[in-house]
């Protein structure tokens, strides 16, 4: 029950559904369970609290679940998120453990982990500016994504390659990727984020219309699927590109946005995380 529970709070920390994923996490920590379930519902716990940009707390978790699981699949599982964790404060720790990670996923064939961690691999170099080495990770990811039909990571990795063209200021590209992504069936917080960055790309292209549009379709998505990552970027984005913009209707869609962003019941307070002394 422990591991069914963990693994339903992690589906919703993938959908960004926080709100459910606390609540059956917490769950999952009233139970009597061995040492290896419980470093699996850590796990999870760890990445949920990484997701929240609880990266302190997050690594906390994670450096317990290690000092008590025997398996080693999740062993590497945890390495991989303290990976994520230092994704963009910390390029060379960060890259060390996803470099270390992937080798032992790649060795165990473990291929869909690997297609991810060579994603955000790439994610670390378009952040660093080293665009021909984000080209190379994320080309790989994606051959590798197509090839084992891992859908979730192929429509991710499409993503990534049109927020790097966004980078490269190769707008055409860009909008080509997420328009044909949007073509595709989509969990709701990946459909949001292609929605938030077509709306970013036609906020560079002084499209203001068309980013409005897309932004406005964005927050629909957040708000009915409770996604409350995307809905503070959503409103804040909202904000920003609207408020720029002179014309009454935009600037009115604007003050309701910075309404909307400063009332509290968009961001439930979650408990703070169990004791890992």
């Amino acid at each position: 029950k422990g591991i069914g529970l963990a693994c339903l709070a992690g589906i919703h920390t993938f959908n960004g559904n926080y709100k459910k994923a606390i609540f059956g996490t917490n769950q999952a920590f009233n139970l009597n369970v061995s040492d290896d379930v419980y470093a699996y519902i850590l796990t999870e716990y760890g990445n949920l609290l990484r997701q929240l940009l609880r990266t302190d707390e997050a690594i906390a978790v994670f450096e317990k679940a290690l000092q008590i699981t025997h398996n080693n699949n999740l062993k590497w599982r945890i390495i991989t998120y303290k990976g994520y964790c230092y994704k963009y404060t910390d390029k060379k720790h960060s890259l060390k453990l996803l470099t270390e990670a992937s080798e032992y996923y790649l060795n165990n064939k473990i291929y869909s982990r690997y297609a991810t961690v060579l994603r955000h691999i790439g994610l670390i170099h378009i952040f660093y500016k080293n665009y021909k080495d984000a080209k190379i990770y994320l080309s790989n990811a994606k051959n590798i994504s197509d090839h084992y039909s891992f859908q979730d990571v192929f429509k991710g990795v499409k993503n990534d390659i049109g927020w790097l063209y966004i980078n490269e200021k190769n707008y055409n590209k860009a909008r080509e990727v997420f328009i044909d992504l949007l073509l595709e069936d989509m969990i709701p917080y990946m459909e949001s984020l292609v929605l938030q960055n077509l709306g970013f790309l036609e906020f560079e292209c002084e499209n203001y219309t068309d980013t409005i549009q897309y932004h406005k379709k964005s927050l629909q998505l957040s708000s009915k699927y409770e996604i409350y990552q995307m809905l503070f970027e959503d409103y804040y984005r909202s904000e920003e590109h609207t408020s720029e913009l002179q014309s009454h209707s935009f600037i009115s869609y604007a003050v309701f946005c910075l309404k909307k962003k400063n009332n509290s019941y968009l961001f439930p307070i979650f408990p703070s995380p169990p004791s890992i002394s």
